[in-house]
Order: structure tokens, then C-alpha cells, then sequence
């Protein structure tokens, strides 16, 4: 073996190391997930005026990180099944409180909004860089001047964690979402039931997903389609037609095509 073979090899050496060193989703690091929640179901109609700071502060200012990751629902299911992982750190970002007054309140105004998210964005930059992002929302939030609040969420999120980093989110059944929400994220989970008994399975299924996809075991690829489906709330319970009929068509539709639902 001459000199410059011995050189060549302690080059590619040196490179290899510093490689692994710099890729935050190398297999001997932990991958760092920012865990995010904002949820609230708008009810347009409903009176007493719109959902102010005050609402959403009534117990505390907001949710810190760690009470974030002790939430339950969705983040419940997610936190549960990241755990069995063993190279995944979860970061709680600092995010608001469920709503006074239960979740069905009226429009939420701007200054709420934007007070809101500016806590999770100063507090996700504090905590950069992440590997993975994973949202904890509704999908039937309404905002004063904001025409899509869940869309504008993922974009500011995505405007601090850049093109590379996954995002994926969970729904609730009532959700209104649609392409514009999978501009800026990379993959949803939505509930299959009325009432939501399987959100803890939604965020579990939202934490394997989220993990193959940071490993780069998985790709994403977003379509949407909404059909002229209109029913009354009395009839939406998923143990009955036509919510049955719709949700199993839906799963078995999932199951043949090998989509993760």
C-alpha cells in the first residue's frame, strides 16, 4: 500500500466521521421531535362574542413543555408509542391551553391568534434543531382575517424548521382541512370514529409514521379530494349509517392501497 493509497483512505475516514457528526438523523444520534398542540373547534355561530387571550388563559398563560408532553388525546397516543423508540427525544413547545369554556366557542380573534403563535415560535426556535415535528390540532379552527389558521400554522412552522424536517399532524373527524394545510406539512391523521375514541391510536399512529419518515424510510405523497358530504350532527355517530358506511369504505379503500391510517 503506497503513500497516497494511505492518504486517500484517511481522508474518506476523516470525511465519513465528520459526516456522521453533522447529520442530526445519524443512527447514533437521537432524533430531536418539536411536540406542538393547538386546538379549537370554532363554532361561528355561537354567542357570547369571540374567543379572546383571556379564554384560552384562564387557567394558566399557556401550556409549558412538559405539560404539553403530558397532555392527553392525540399527544397522549404519540408520546406513548414514541417512547418505545429509543432514539427519539421529545422537546414539548410551549403552546396554549385548551379553551374556557369548553371546546365549541366562536371565532377567535387575531390578537389571540398571533399571541399564541408567537409563544410556540419563540419557543421552538429556542429549541432548533429539531429532526421531526408533530402538531396536535383540530381542523375546524376559525380565525378573524386568517382564512385557514391550521394551514397558517404549518407554514410558520415550516418557516422555522425549513423544507427538509417532517411534519405531520393530527385531525379531529370534524375537522375542514385541505390542500392548502399539506403545502406546508407532510402527512395527517385524522379520527375515524364519533365520538373520538381512537385519538390516542390517531397519535400513535401519527409517531411511526413521523419516525420512518425521518429515518427517510418513507416519502410522502399528498392528494386531497373532498366530496359533497353533508350531515346532521345527529346522524354522525360511527356505530350507524351513513358515517358508518362512509368511515369502513374509507379504511378498507386505506387497507388495500397499504395507506397509513
Amino acid at each position: 500500500m503506497n503513500k497516497f493509497t494511505l492518504v486517500s483512505l484517511a481522508i474518506s475516514s476523516l470525511l465519513l466521521i465528520q459526516s456522521c457528526a453533522s447529520n442530526p438523523g445519524s443512527a447514533s444520534q437521537k432524533l430531536r421531535v418539536a411536540v406542538i398542540q393547538y386546538q379549537h373547534e370554532t363554532c361561528t355561530f355561537c354567542p357570547g362574542g369571540d374567543t379572546e387571550i383571556e379564554d384560552w388563559t384562564r387557567n394558566r398563560p399557556y401550556l409549558s413543555g412538559e405539560e404539553v408532553l403530558d397532555s392527553w388525546g392525540y399527544i397522549e397516543g404519540f408520546v406513548h408509542s414514541a417512547k418505545q423508540i429509543d432514539d427519539i427525544e421529545l422537546l414539548g413547545i410551549n403552546s396554549p391551553d385548551r379553551v374556557y369554556g369548553g371546546s365549541s366557542r366562536s371565532w377567535n380573534s387575531k390578537e389571540s391568534f398571533e399571541h399564541f403563535m408567537k409563544i410556540i415560535i419563540e419557543d421552538l426556535e429556542s429549541k432548533m434543531p429539531v429532526n421531526g415535528v408533530y402538531l396536535a390540532l383540530h381542523g375546524a379552527m376559525a380565525v378573524r382575517d386568517v382564512p385557514r389558521p391550521e394551514a397558517e400554522i404549518a407554514k410558520r412552522i415550516r418557516g422555522v424548521v425549513g423544507d427538509q424536517v417532517p411534519i405531520v399532524a393530527s385531525f379531529d373527524l370534524h375537522g375542514n382541512e385541505d390542500e392548502e394545510f399539506l403545502k406546508w406539512a407532510n402527512a395527517t391523521f385524522v379520527t375515524k370514529r364519533y365520538p373520538h375514541y381512537d385519538s390516542f391510536l390517531q397519535g400513535g399512529r401519527s409517531a411511526s409514521l413521523l419516525y420512518r419518515m425521518m429515518r427517510g424510510h418513507y416519502a410522502s405523497t399528498t392528494a386531497t379530494r373532498k366530496p359533497a358530504v353533508l350531515t346532521a350532527s345527529v346522524l354522525q355517530w360511527t356505530g350507524q349509517s351513513p358515517s358508518m358506511n362512509i368511515m369502513e369504505r374509507a379504511r378498507r379503500w386505506g387497507h388495500v392501497r397499504r395507506i397509513p391510517t
